[in-house]
């Protein structure tokens, strides 16, 4: 009996115990380093992708220039 009511007290106290400075720093960075990932996906590929392939249509006088803007669409159909 006195053994499950220290478990339960001590399953209350890791439950209820205060929230730190460092547990806010961890959550900060956790939550920084997704943003910049996020940022990555919704921003930078995107534009990266557009650029090459406009770059691709006016350098790349071929057989397949038309083509090329129905695959941009399927990459960045892909890459959202």
């Amino acid at each position: 009996m006195i053994a499950s009511r220290l478990y339960l007290k001590n399953i209350i106290d890791y439950m209820i115990k205060p929230i730190t400075m460092k547990d806010y720093k961890l959550e900060y960075e956790s939550l920084r380093k997704e943003a910049d990932t996020n940022k990555n996906y919704v921003f930078e590929r995107p534009i990266l992708i557009i650029t090459l392939s406009l770059a691709s249509i006016n350098f790349g006088k071929g057989e397949y220039t038309p083509y090329v803007p129905a695959f941009i669409t399927i990459i960045l159909c892909l890459n959202l």
